[in-house]
């Protein structure tokens, strides 16, 4: 399953997802707009709907909160291998459901930085398996590491 972002970003989206087993694939958009995320007509426009199959969510809510989201959708998120969800607002919102989730983002704050252990601008790609703090530690207070010589410690990975 690979739950899309924003609504210019999928004509990128699509790039990868021609590289995906394209009769395995569910690709998820949301359920009406909101802020800028990708919706059905998104979908349509960039050709991802004769490439896969294409569903929404249900929901208007930024990122994916399961509990607002239709019953399908619900339904493809549980029986799904492998869960890939762009941009923050899935990340924040997905990242203490226990699923095969893979997030994958653009770290644009401080925030996030400190929690994925990693500069402001790096995109990431991590598995929900991997996240540095167990589920529930997300803190926006949590200073950063530093090192012995005084120097905060972004990390190295991507």
């Amino acid at each position: 399953m690979y739950l899309t972002d924003n609504a210019g970003e999928i004509v990128l989206d699509r790039l990868l997802i021609e590289h995906l087993p394209q009769d395995k694939v569910t690709v998820a958009v949301k359920g009406a707009p909101v802020i800028n995320d990708a919706t059905m007509v998104d979908a349509e426009v960039a050709g991802i709907t004769s490439l896969v199959t294409v569903i929404d969510n249900g929901s208007d809510a930024p990122g994916t909160i399961l509990d607002d989201c239709s019953g399908v959708f619900r339904r493809h998120f549980a029986e799904a291998d492998l869960i890939i969800a762009k941009g923050q607002g899935n990340y924040e919102t997905l990242r203490e459901v226990p699923a095969p989730l893979y997030f994958l983002l653009r770290v644009k704050c401080p925030v996030l930085a400190r929690d994925l252990d990693c500069p402001i601008g790096r995109m990431v790609l991590r598995p929900a398996s991997s996240l540095p703090h167990p589920a529930g530690e997300l803190n926006p207070i949590m200073p950063a590491k530093t090192s012995a010589s005084g120097n905060t410690n972004q990390g190295d990975r991507s």
